[in-house]
């Protein structure tokens, strides 16, 4: 969030940047969030419209994902329990836990 929103220190410049800075900025988010397309979809758009970036959107889907990853807007962003790389035994009480574990197989 904060490297978006630091390329609107320079009028013009910086939204010109965005349109390099919002491809690499959407896979990074999509890669964050489990493969969530919608959150690619939300970021490369917040980059690419004008004004846009004070937008804190990354901030956004974490406080989702960690705090409400069950919630109704989860499962609208594909992330928390709803995200794709998600699995039954990653979830205790609601809670997403250690998806990253490599023993599994």
């Amino acid at each position: 969030d904060t490297l978006g929103t630091s390329s609107e220190l320079i009028p013009f410049f910086g939204e010109l940047t965005d349109f390099a800075y919002a491809p690499a900025a959407a896979l990074a988010l999509r890669s964050i969030f489990q493969g969530s397309n919608v959150v690619f979809a939300l970021e490369f758009i917040e980059e690419i419209l004008p004004f846009t970036d004070i937008l804190p959107l990354a901030t956004i889907c974490w406080i989702i994902q960690t705090y409400y990853g069950d919630s109704g807007i989860a499962k609208t962003l594909q992330i928390g329990v709803y995200g794709k790389n998600t699995q039954v035994d990653d979830v205790i009480d609601g809670r997403v836990i250690d998806v990253t574990r490599e023993d599994r197989q």
